[in-house]
């Protein structure tokens, strides 16, 4: 077991730097390594790479919206 999986000690991570518990669940838990522990670096590393990987505004359009709300008033 991984000492940064205690509840607790996330806990006492958590709120020094005012972040929620689950903000840094998230965290440890979407960067993992393959020996389940955690490093900055690499943590870095994966999220330099889901930045590549993934569009920057996920936003939905405004067009979109007008449009499915249109199509709901028709109703």
């Amino acid at each position: 077991m991984n000492i940064l999986s205690s509840s607790v000690v996330q806990l006492m991570f958590a709120l020094p730097i005012g972040v929620h518990i689950s903000t840094l669940y998230r965290e440890l838990e979407r960067n993992e390594n393959k020996r389940g522990g955690y490093s900055r670096r690499l943590a870095h590393e994966m999220a330099g790479d889901r930045k590549e990987r993934l569009p920057g505004n996920r936003a939905t359009p405004e067009w979109i919206k007008q449009k499915v709300l249109g199509l709901i008033r028709e109703d």
